[in-house]
């Protein structure tokens, strides 16, 4: 299931290299798209690749278009999917909003809307690693730069406060730095939102606990280290460095349109030595970027974190080639965690090839095309703007209403996906189901899940539904006998039983289908 996720990021990353606009900008802007994947199975490890291979072929049929637009705040993306560009396959889906509320209307969900409030988005995937072991921090880390602004809102609120730069020389006091670390302290141990930050961030690795620790003893930390004079902050053009008891914490230079920065902090009391070097260039049509964070202890490498970037493009249409990488090894990592993505564009036409970084072998290309498009949505969303079902907020009660409300538009939209979808894409999916715990939530009494407490999903009673009993949904119900390979053939789904001419026939919009 490690795996599994850590495909699922890495596909993330690679669809953010499409979007260089989550920096979003000030003015509106509009991109239209084209987007289709060439996966190829046997590029992944071994141990992934009977996964792999249906989902490979579910992937490589898909294709989505539409139209993306954003601002400073605000993004709408209108798109539409399709399974081998049948038009019968066309499934609609809007996600539009502001940078911490979300809106999502699909063709599925017929005149129904979710919501997302993603100040909830990393708690909701760490309740579900808690109870699900399903580690969907890893992807909700990645979802949107929100969730780190979010998790880190109130200590930055704090820290502008007192420790910013001016033009000439400033010196923080003592005694305001040391208030500051105690402020910072206080807050660390009882926000909401950084607590969970800090655990999709570092609970798998077992680190989770140390930053807590560290955060506890900030101030005792701070006042060791801290020089009589406090921390003597020196800006000179654009050079600026930030010292204390004679020794340079933070320096940041510019040279020669390269902006270089330097991080070298004091010993923790637990021994943990952090040090950072960033040096980017950013012009008006690309960017580049090398950055590297590292974490040792007594010598052992605790995380060592590189991420770098060549001609990425930051307009769009964009020419030329780009390439990004993104590395992590350490104690913290045992696994490792290494992504190489290369990429070309040509007047709009565009390919981007997730490669093995240790072998050059491409695994996945997602090619299509990425052209300016007029700015038609007015932009100026509010969270009160938003009223779908919260989903983060969803009871067996609104679930239940919801599933009424869109199970119509729902069997309408999927059949001819599911139709048309490969047996061993539908076979894939279900291991994978099954693999993360999904299907066996899905499947298993609510009485005897050990998931359904009060804190996840409600009251457990509220969902001890007696016409879902353990009598009708038990194993043996179930059993691979029942659902055995010969009666869910390749013949029994052909394409003869289900050609284009019964479908052709089909008057979809016969709600007798679906009652």
């Amino acid at each position: 299931m490690n795996h599994i996720f850590k495909r699922l990021t890495a596909l993330l990353l690679c669809l953010c290299l499409l979007a260089p606009c989550l920096a979003l900008a000030e003015d509106a802007h509009g991109i239209r798209f084209t987007l289709d994947a060439d996966m190829d199975p046997d590029a992944y490890p071994v141990q992934d690749q009977p996964l792999m291979q249906g989902l490979s072929e579910l992937i490589n049929m898909i294709t989505l278009e539409g139209v993306f637009q954003y601002d400073e705040d605000c993004i709408d993306l209108d798109a539409d999917l399709l399974l081998d560009g049948d038009e019968k396959t066309r499934t609609g889906v809007r996600i539009y909003g502001n940078e911490a509320y979300w809106g999502i209307q699909s063709s599925l969900f017929g005149q129904e809307e979710l919501s997302l409030n993603l100040q909830a988005l990393l708690e909701f995937c760490m309740k579900a690693y808690f109870h699900l072991e399903v580690p969907l921090q890893r992807v909700g880390l990645f979802v949107t730069p929100y969730v780190h602004k979010d998790g880190l809102g109130a200590i930055t609120s704090l820290w502008n406060r007192v420790m910013h730069a001016e033009q000439g020389s400033r010196v923080i006091a003592r005694e305001d730095v040391l208030t500051l670390a105690h402020q910072i302290s206080s807050v660390s141990a009882t926000d909401r939102a950084f607590t969970y930050w800090v655990q999709a961030l570092a609970l798998e690795a077992g680190y989770d606990g140390v930053i807590n620790d560290f955060m506890s003893v900030l101030p005792e930390w701070a006042d060791e280290f801290l020089g009589d004079e406090g921390i003597v902050i020196t800006v000179d053009g654009d050079n600026e460095t930030w010292t204390s008891g004679g020794a340079t914490l933070f320096s940041r230079t510019v040279k020669d349109g390269w902006t270089t920065l330097s991080l070298a902090l004091p010993m923790t009391t637990d021994g943990y030595l952090l040090s950072g070097f960033c040096t980017t260039k950013d012009n008006a049509t690309n960017f580049d970027a090398d950055i590297r964070l590292s974490v040792t202890q007594e010598g052992m490498n605790i995380l060592d974190l590189r991420f770098s970037t060549d001609n990425l493009p930051k307009v769009i249409p964009a020419n030329g080639d780009f390439t990004l990488t993104y590395d992590v090894t350490g104690d913290a990592m045992p696994d490792g965690f290494h992504l190489l993505f290369e990429g070309t564009s040509t007047d709009g036409v565009f390919s981007i090839q997730q490669k093995d970084a240790k072998t050059g072998i491409t695994m996945l290309t997602i090619s299509g095309t990425a052209v300016s498009a007029e700015v038609t949505s007015p932009l100026d969303w509010t969270g009160a703007d938003l009223t779908g079902l919260e989903f983060f907020s969803l009871s067996d009660v609104t679930l239940s209403q919801f599933v009424k409300d869109v199970q119509a538009p729902l069997l309408k939209g999927m059949l001819p996906l599911l139709v048309r979808a490969p047996m061993a894409a539908c076979q894939s999916l279900m291991d994978l189901a099954t693999d993360t715990g999904i299907f066996d939530v899905l499947t298993s009494s609510a009485s005897d899940m050990d998931v359904a407490d009060e804190e996840f999903f409600g009251d457990e009673d509220e969902w001890a539904d007696e016409s879902w009993d353990e009598e009708d949904w038990d194993e043996e119900s179930w059993d691979e006998e029942s659902w055995d390979e010969e009666s869910w053939d390749e013949e029994d789904w052909d394409e003869e039983s289900f050609d284009e001419e019964n479908w052709d026939d089909i008057d979809w919009d016969d709600d007798s289908l679906y009652e």
